[in-house]
This record gives C-alpha cells, sequence and structure tokens, in this order.
C-alpha cells in the first residue's frame, strides 16, 4: 500500500514540475500585448503648457475582459509635476514620483490618459518628460510587476523657443487680395494642440492694410488671410510668422517683397481670335476648329512680345456641355462627365501668344464660348459667339465699297465680284450670280453668270441715245443650287460691298458725257508730306512707310459732275497706293465716293520727283510729288582694292537713308558732332586728319597717305554719328 502511495507522489511531484518548468520558460513580458498611443496623431510631444492623451487597449487576441485590470505608472520627478484625467481633462496631480492610477478599463469604451505639466512646470518653462506605462495588473497588487502585460511611452512637452517651425510664405504677387504661407511644426503633435491657438501672424507694409488678423492653420498646415484692404503693389513687404496662442514661435518671421509685374497688363483687346478660315473678330464657324489667343507683352519702354509666361486659362460656355455637346480645349474634350478647363496652364510661344484651340461639335449658332485669361494676377476675358457662314458679294475693284457706279450713256460697267463668307472663305459647291437689269425704269431680263473659285465678271451695258439720259441700276443676287433637287434658290446674303443685303440693287448714274475732275489733283499738303502709315497688308514693299515721306493725294471736291461711282485708275511707276487699308503697287482703280470724292495715299521710297497719273474716262490729270530722302541710316567706303606705296589716295564715303538716296549731314560741326563723320585706320598707311569730316552733299572725300614703306593691309572704317552709331 505504501509503495502505492509513493507512486502516487511521484506522479503527482513529476505534474508539478513540468507545470513549473512551463512557467519558468514564459517570457516576463511579451511584446505588443497592451497598446498604448496618442489618441490622435503619431508624435509624443506638445507644448509646455498643452495637454496631451493617450488610449489604451488590448491587442488582438488577448482576453478582452483583462482590460478592467488596466492601470498607468506616471514617472515624474517629484511629487505633483504631472496632472492626469482618466477619461477626462488632466487636472488630479500626481501624489508621488512614481504614482500608480487605477484605471478601470474597458472592452468597449476608448481607455484615456489626459496629460498636463503643473502650473509650477510650465512657469520653471524648462522641457520636460514623463514616461507614463499603461499595464494590466493580473495580481491587483497595484504595482507594475515583472511578467505583466505593460508598454511605456515618454510624453514631452516643449519649451516654445525650442520648437522650430518651418514656415513657408507663398510668393506674394501683384494683385494679390490675401495672403498664403503652409507651416511644419518640428515633432510637435499638433493634432492634440487647441485648433483655434494655432496660427499664422501675417503683416503687410501695403498702404491701407494695417493689422491683419491672426489666421488658424488648417489641418493641411496652411493659412489664407482674410481680404487685405488694397490689393498688393510693388515694393510691399509681406511677413508670416507661426504662432500658438499669444506665442510666436520662431526666432524671426519670414518675409517676402512683392515685384513688379514682368508683363505689360493685357486687356480684352489683347485677346483675339486667331486667323484663319473658321473664325474673325469675336465670331466662329459652326462647329469648327478655331483658336484664340493672347497676346502677351513685356514691361520694355517699347513692350515687346514675351515668350514663356505661364498663363491660366477658363473655357465656359452658354450651354451646357453634355454626351451630345462637346468642346475640346488644347485637346482635352469636354462632355458630360469632362468639366471645362478652370485653371488650364498654357505658356506664350515664341510671339508672345497664348493659343487656346477650340473644337465645339453639337453646339448650335448663336451659341457662345469666353476664354479668360488671367496673367499675373490681371484677368482678361473675350466671349466668341458661333455663325453658320454668311455670304458676301464683293468688287475687287471697289475699294471704297461704295456699291454705286457711274458710266457716260452707251457705255458699259462691269463688276468683278467675289463671293466669300465673312471669314473670308469662297462660297463652295454650285453657285451663280443672278443680274436683273434696269436701263432708265425699263428692267430687263435676268441672266446668269456661274461663280467660279468664288469668282464672277458681271456687266450692265447701257444702251441709251436720249440727250438726257436716265439713271440704270442692276439688281445682284446669289444663287446656289440644292445638291439632291439640284433646283436653284437666291440665297440671303450679308450685302454687296459696305451695304447691308437690303441694297442688292447697285445704282449706276448715267450722264451725257463722260465727267471729268473737278480741279486738277494735288497733294494735299503741299509737295513734301511726311506721315508714319506703314502697309503692312502689301508685304513686296512692307516698311517703305514713314521712311521716305508719304504724300497726301486727296481730290476733295471729286470729279465735276460730283457723281458717286465713277471709275478712277491711279498709276505711278516705283509708287505704292494705300485706299483704304490695302495697298497696291504701282497702280490702282477705284470708284468715286459720295459726291464723288475720293482719296489714295501715296509712299514713295526713291528721293525726288515722282509723277501720279489719274484717268477717269477720257480725261487725264498728272501731279508731281517731290519725295525727300529719309533719315541717314546707311554707310559705305568707296576705295580702291590696292594702292601703291607713296601714294596719297581719295577715299569717298557715302551716307546714306535705308534706301540708297543720299542724304546730306550738317555743314558745321554742331554739339557731340551729331551728323558728322570720323575715320578711323589701322595696318598700313594713314588718314591725313581724324577729325570730323562735313557730309553737305551726302559724300565726303578724305585723303589716305600710303608712305615709302607701308607695304601690307589697311583697315579702314568710317562711322556716322548718330544716336545709335553707324559704321562702316
Amino acid at each position: 500500500m505504501s509503495n502505492n502511495l509513493t507512486r502516487k507522489s511521484l506522479a503527482f511531484g513529476a505534474m508539478v514540475a513540468l507545470a513549473s518548468s512551463v512557467i519558468a520558460g514564459a517570457p516576463a513580458q511579451a511584446a505588443g500585448e497592451v497598446v498604448f498611443a496618442p489618441t490622435t496623431g503619431t508624435s509624443y510631444r506638445t507644448f509646455l503648457d498643452a495637454s496631451f492623451e493617450l488610449t489604451a487597449s488590448l491587442a488582438p487576441g488577448q482576453v478582452a475582459a483583462n482590460i478592467t485590470q488596466l492601470k498607468y505608472q506616471i514617472a515624474g520627478t517629484a511629487t505633483g509635476d504631472v496632472l492626469y484625467g482618466i477619461n477626462a481633462a488632466a487636472t488630479v496631480a500626481t501624489t508621488s514620483a512614481s504614482q500608480v492610477v487605477t484605471a478601470t478599463g474597458s472592452a468597449t469604451v476608448a481607455n484615456k490618459l489626459s496629460l498636463a505639466l503643473s502650473a509650477a512646470k510650465v512657469t520653471a518653462n524648462a522641457t520636460y518628460s514623463t514616461t507614463v506605462t499603461a499595464f494590466i495588473d493580473s495580481n491587483s497588487n497595484n504595482v507594475l510587476d515583472s511578467g505583466e502585460f505593460s508598454q511605456a511611452q515618454t510624453v514631452t512637452f516643449v519649451k516654445y523657443s525650442e520648437v522650430v517651425p518651418t514656415v513657408t510664405l507663398t510668393t506674394p504677387a501683384v494683385g494679390d487680395t490675401t495672403l498664403k504661407a503652409s507651416v511644419s511644426l518640428a515633432d510637435i503633435n499638433v493634432s492634440q494642440l487647441t485648433a483655434a491657438n494655432y496660427k499664422i501672424a501675417f503683416t503687410s507694409t501695403g498702404t491701407g492694410n494695417g493689422t491683419i488678423a491672426d489666421v488658424q492653420v488648417s489641418a493641411t498646415g496652411t493659412a489664407t488671410s482674410a481680404a487685405l484692404t488694397n490689393a498688393n503693389v510693388a515694393a510691399d513687404v509681406i511677413t508670416a510668422q507661426a504662432k500658438y496662442g499669444t506665442t510666436l514661435l520662431g526666432a524671426a518671421a519670414v518675409s517676402a517683397t512683392v515685384a513688379a509685374r514682368t508683363i505689360t497688363v493685357p486687356v480684352v483687346g489683347d485677346i483675339t481670335a486667331v486667323t484663319g478660315d473658321n473664325a474673325t473678330g469675336t465670331t466662329a464657324r459652326t462647329n469648327s476648329a478655331f483658336s484664340v489667343a493672347l497676346l502677351v507683352k513685356d514691361t520694355a519702354t517699347t513692350p515687346a512680345a514675351k515668350a514663356g509666361e505661364v498663363v491660366s486659362v477658363a473655357v465656359t460656355s452658354s450651354v451646357a456641355v453634355s454626351a451630345t455637346k462637346t468642346l475640346s480645349v488644347n485637346g482635352t474634350v469636354s462632355n458630360a462627365t469632362v468639366a471645362l478647363p478652370t485653371a488650364l496652364s498654357v505658356t506664350t510661344d515664341s510671339a508672345g501668344k497664348a493659343i487656346v484651340n477650340l473644337i465645339p461639335a453639337g453646339f448650335a449658332a448663336g451659341d457662345t464660348f469666353t476664354v479668360t485669361y488671367t496673367a499675373q494676377n490681371v484677368v482678361v476675358a473675350k466671349t466668341f459667339t458661333l455663325a453658320d457662314a454668311a455670304f458676301s458679294i464683293t468688287d475687287s475693284q471697289d475699294e471704297t465699297a461704295s456699291a454705286n457706279r457711274a458710266i457716260a450713256k452707251g457705255g458699259t460697267v462691269s463688276f468683278n465680284l467675289e463671293v466669300k463668307d465673312q471669314f473670308g472663305v469662297i462660297i463652295a459647291g454650285s453657285a451663280r450670280i443672278k443680274t436683273t437689269p434696269t436701263i432708265n425704269a425699263v428692267a430687263g431680263s435676268a441672266s446668269y453668270t456661274a461663280v467660279a473659285a468664288g469668282k464672277a465678271t458681271v456687266s450692265l451695258v447701257d444702251t441709251q441715245t436720249a440727250a438726257a439720259p436716265g439713271n440704270d441700276s442692276l439688281k445682284i443676287e446669289l444663287e446656289t443650287q440644292n445638291a439632291s433637287t439640284l433646283n436653284w434658290a437666291v440665297s440671303n446674303f450679308a450685302g454687296f460691298g459696305a451695304a447691308s443685303a437690303a441694297f442688292q440693287t447697285v445704282t449706276v448714274a448715267v450722264s451725257a458725257t463722260a465727267p471729268g475732275f473737278a480741279s486738277s489733283p494735288a497733294p494735299a499738303s503741299g509737295t513734301k508730306f511726311t506721315g508714319t502709315v506703314t502697309p503692312v497688308e502689301y508685304t513686296a514693299v512692307t516698311g517703305v512707310a514713314g521712311d521716305n515721306g508719304v504724300s497726301l493725294l486727296n481730290v476733295a471736291a471729286g470729279l465735276a459732275t460730283s457723281v458717286a461711282g465713277q471709275k478712277v485708275t491711279i498709276s505711278g511707276t516705283g509708287l505704292l497706293f494705300r485706299v483704304g487699308t490695302k495697298n497696291y503697287a504701282d497702280s490702282v482703280t477705284l470708284f468715286s465716293g459720295a459726291a464723288g470724292a475720293f482719296a489714295v495715299t501715296v509712299y514713295g521710297k526713291t528721293a525726288g520727283d515722282a509723277t501720279v497719273t489719274l484717268v477717269t474716262g477720257t480725261t487725264t490729270k498728272t501731279a508731281v510729288i517731290t519725295f525727300a530722302a529719309g533719315a541717314p541710316a546707311l554707310v559705305a567706303i568707296v576705295t580702291p582694292a590696292q594702292a601703291q606705296v607713296g601714294q596719297a589716295l581719295d577715299v569717298v564715303i557715302n551716307v546714306t537713308d535705308k534706301w540708297g538716296n543720299v542724304v546730306a549731314t550738317p555743314a558745321a560741326v554742331g554739339a557731340g558732332n551729331l551728323g558728322f563723320l570720323t575715320v578711323k585706320s589701322t595696318g598700313t598707311g594713314y588718314f591725313a586728319s581724324a577729325a570730323p569730316v562735313a557730309n553737305a552733299a551726302g559724300v565726303a572725300t578724305v585723303k589716305y597717305i600710303v608712305g615709302t614703306a607701308d607695304i601690307g593691309t589697311a583697315y579702314l572704317s568710317a562711322t556716322l554719328d548718330l544716336a545709335t552709331d553707324v559704321t562702316a
């Protein structure tokens, strides 16, 4: 019996030993059973006078009910240094340097510990740290024992002077109405700060802006001031500094000076439709591609195109884009799901233009698009209206667009017609001109002339023989053919010449004899007249105006019989004639306007007399215009390519304008030698004199001496003293 008892005792002892070995082999504390971290944010640092909150919980897989044994150990340097609160504000002072606080945790409600420093520690103004441990007091002895689940964290309360914020001030620009900055606090848990106390303090030296209210920093770390009393102007100084409560953070504010604009302020007139087949002025062809451009210039005394300027563009439509109404803007199609751009970035090209390419589809005539450009805080916008093609008929010879003609009885008047739409595109498809004459109130039969390549020539023949003839008229209409029915129908068109569609009938004044000129034509301002009009439309002679004189020929009294629509041909070899906005080389044919008057501007580039011939009917008149040379622009040296030693050579210097006309310079040396020539040489030989040379006839001759021993190469130059010197 005793043996049995002994065996049982041995078995029990083995079991105890086995259990003991299992306990002894377990770690004192397994990591991660208790989770203890800031309730919000990740940093464990806050301001000296702020509070800080942590939340404790059990990790997944732990026995949830064990959280009821949650306690905190708060370690400080002395009793009362740290205030705490369990699921409440930190108001209770610690009673020892390492106090254990019972939390009575909950498995369903967050277990929060709030910490703060005592008033005395805050007043001491020294950075202070406390280590807090959340633990599960499994034996309920109110002591953190080895082996109990726990997690320790150190919370640091930082004095303001040790916080170094990073403040970035958004570069202020002329025209800004608010100030903007962003701030980052180095390792401070800003999510636990009192949001209303976390601010940016702005200042501005701008007139009238005065005190700017502090701005609360957003959750993203940015702040934007309230609207300024006055928008930024150049040279205003802006500052920004981080602030918490009433304390400014950092050693100094970040500052920036408002720079002046680098572009000339654009205006609405700087926005234009790019000239093409689908746009003109503020009108664009319905559902066709067209482009809009803003011209940006620099701030030079004479502003020039500014390339590389980034411009923001917004586009709006009078009709909402949809699945059936789409608008492509610089390649991106806006529709039911893609909105129109509100801040499209466009960079100006080498010509200074910020171009927006638009392709509408599904819209109707009358719909509008507004393109708004923003450049350096300047906003300009222009609206463009879609329109269907509206054709007009013009006479290529009728630069005055008078839509009137005058002939002698029995004569013939022709019209060289062109049919184009408002975008300058010739009519396509089958089209013809229907003309119906009326001779002295007697209607004639209609005739038809095909329009080929947008052109057609029609005529009216007067058949009157009476001594006192009456006027004729010619009704001009445009007809187009239906591609399906092949029927012809009169097409409404914008008009003939400058007239509206209501004036399709052209009056032809008929006189007993061909009229002549009322007086001999002459330059209106005498024989010499200077001007600055540049005939840019006529590329063959672009730039001649303003360089060599402009003579205005104006027959104010017009034709002797004061008849509108009389044909006048004006010609002159080597001359340019400007009528209205167009230019013609050597000759132009026009029709007189009201009361028989007409005007033409004559340009010449050769100094001297030029003869202008004017012809109307059987009458010919001439006018002589004297053109003066232009401003001195070119200097040329005429000298032999080789010379013998021991010679004195004549070096000839010619001064001309840009067209080669001889230009005289002063006969006596004036202030600063302005207009005089100076000569210079290097190498062999020398000028007899380097003094300024008079050039009264546009030609100066200077002696150049080649000595008996001067063998080699000579380099000669002549400089004309002008505002910008010219050297040859």
